[in-house]
């Protein structure tokens, strides 16, 4: 009965902690810096120099390979 009640308590922490982490995650802003050809660390340097030190540049492929770099920073 003892192991139950611990083993309750462990995954209550869990869930709280879990719903604390994807509050954190809705809080970014994601928007496209340029279209036209995506560099990776020309598109992190330009999001980080557009958005500060903690944004982070992602080239995605729409339409063709490399094709826009978008930047996720917290709004």
């Amino acid at each position: 009965m003892k192991t139950l009640s611990i083993s309750l308590i462990l995954f209550v922490a869990l869930l709280v902690n879990c719903g604390n982490e994807q509050a954190m995650v809705s809080a970014q802003c994601e928007r496209a810096l340029h279209g036209g050809g995506c560099q990776p660390d020309e598109c992190n340097k330009g999001c980080q120099a557009k958005y500060g030190a903690a944004a982070m540049g992602l080239c995605f492929f729409f339409q063709k390979p490399n094709d826009t770099c978008v930047c996720r920073y917290h709004c």
